[in-house]
């Protein structure tokens, strides 16, 4: 089956040019609406942009031939638009358009771009923006495909869903990229810097990790006594126990109010050192709420129980899950994740599934804040001093705690940015700018498309490190958004 573009009628129309007070012409911005109607998914993506476009495209199946029918109207500079029918203008969707500033798309931007993308490449037409306007935004869904199928009659096209471009030797390679904007000071809203300055200052006056034993820190962290305070503890978890290689796991099990539509598996962060479900009560009981069963799972620390010891606490878990979920729960939708050296375990747990195992049964997984190659990306290397949650001299530390050999680093078990990344299911991945561990998504997130899986990532302006698991908008900003992708994915 092969997929064939099909110009049906092209027709201009004006559209309204605006330039900003004391602009010349070489630097105007022309207004513009692009609008797809395909399939019965109409969107209205992005604007001040020129030329634009208003199209409508039909898919047909003839045979073993999949026909795109378009119609184009391109919108010139002129008189205004008052030459748009009324019927073009009322398929734009009102939410569906561009933030102001380019900081940011909303989720029906994922149709724009599928519809967008199949117009421009049966057409060959490329849209430029202005100089000033090319700065991409921060969240991006960029779902693969696979180049063997062809694209089938209605809006999108299985088995991916939604993509950017058709399958065929014509399709361009898709570009990540984030809108340099949002790590700039200027892009950081005020209680942001307000928070990270509080950070800063409270573990400024905190004794030095190195110095203090780890299962002190541990036990001042659980009696609210640690350097930030303690979540309130949930009404919905209870605490149990499964079987491990090494003896009972603790989990931790936030129950929704009525029947669950998954089941989340957690995993904490803390540098493999320190942490526990109950400090994550916050979030997980957020989750819960959400319509989700959560089990958040207490793994072995370093460095009394060093690598790989974690993991296979980690395997063991899911494994469990997978056993005994349903019957538990009554559902067999399973969804993975956690944060720092929890987003870690978690893709370390999906590697081992599909490795040791041969199954992949997690339907989504939700990374925040990775730490996925051991020997240190650029940031964590570059970062220095700052006592921003985490430091440069921090990390190492962990790293020791958490390893007993030599090279171990080397291996995908450990760092798994460097494993075969292949057949994991869709991920959200979740950073701040102010991260040392930032390297870390970026790279993973383009890993994970390359490797053939859907992958969303989303940089948040001013962040610190796990920064949703502080106060403040952009932490609001992030726990919804953790929720949003698990109760929707």
């Amino acid at each position: 089956m092969r997929a064939v573009a099909v110009l049906d009628q092209i027709d201009a129309l004006p559209c309204a040019e605006t330039r900003p007070p004391g602009e010349d012409r070489n630097g105007e911005r022309a207004v513009r609406e692009q609008r797809a109607h395909m399939g019965g998914h109409v969107v209205r993506p992005l604007r001040r942009v020129h030329p634009a476009a208003i199209a409508r495209g039909e898919v047909v199946q003839r045979g073993d031939e999949v026909r795109l029918h378009v119609r184009v109207r391109i919108l010139l500079n002129g008189e205004g638009r008052r030459g748009v029918p009324a019927e073009d203008r009322k398929h734009a969707l009102p939410g569906a358009d561009l933030r102001e500033e380019g900081r940011g798309l909303p989720r029906d931007v994922d149709e724009a771009g599928t519809a967008r993308r199949h117009l421009q490449l049966a057409l060959g037409l490329e849209i430029h923006r202005p100089a000033h306007r090319r700065a991409t935004p921060h969240l991006m869904s960029f779902p693969p495909h696979d180049q063997g199928a062809a694209c089938q009659p209605g809006a999108r096209c299985p088995p991916c869903g939604r993509m950017f471009q058709p399958p065929g030797p014509r399709s361009p390679m898709t570009v990540l990229s984030i809108d340099p904007h949002l790590f700039t000071d200027a892009a950081v809203a005020p209680d942001t810097k307000m928070v990270n300055a509080a950070i800063v200052k409270a573990l400024s006056r905190a004794p030095d990790l190195g110095l203090v034993p780890w299962a002190v820190v541990r036990q001042a962290r659980l009696s609210g006594k640690g350097t930030f305070p303690l979540p309130p503890e949930s009404p919905r978890a209870r605490n149990e126990t499964i079987e491990g290689p090494r003896g009972p796991v603790p989990v931790r099990i936030y129950l929704p109010d009525g029947a669950p539509t998954g089941v989340y598996l957690h995993f904490h962060g803390g540098g493999w050192t320190i942490g526990s479900a109950r400090e994550n009560d916050g979030l997980n009981d957020a989750v819960a709420a959400a319509g989700l069963v959560v089990v958040s799972v207490d793994y072995a620390l370093a460095p009394e129980t060093p690598y790989p010891a974690a993991p296979d606490d980690c395997e063991a878990a899911a494994l469990w899950l997978l056993r005994e979920g349903l019957s538990l729960f009554g559902t067999d939708r399973f969804l993975i994740g956690g944060e720092s050296a929890g987003a870690h375990l978690a893709v370390t747990t999906l590697l081992r599934l599909r490795d040791r195992h041969g199954i992949s049964p997690f339907v989504a997984a939700s990374l925040h804040a990775g730490c996925y190659d051991l020997r240190l990306t650029p940031s964590a290397r570059n970062w220095g001093t700052e006592p921003l949650v985490l430091n440069t001299a921090d990390i190492e530390r962990f790293v020791r705690n958490y390893l007993r050999l030599e090279g171990e680093a080397e291996h995908p078990d450990v760092s798994p940015l460097l494993a075969d990344l292949k057949g994991l299911p869709k991920a959200q991945f979740l950073v701040g700018t102010r991260d040392p561990l930032l390297d870390d998504t970026l790279f993973m997130a383009n890993r994970w498309l390359a490797s053939g899986n859907p992958a969303r990532l989303e940089a948040f302006p001013g962040g610190c490190h796990v920064f949703m698991g502080f106060v403040g908008s952009l932490a609001d900003k992030g726990r919804a958004r953790i929720v949003d992708f698990l109760r929707d994915a």
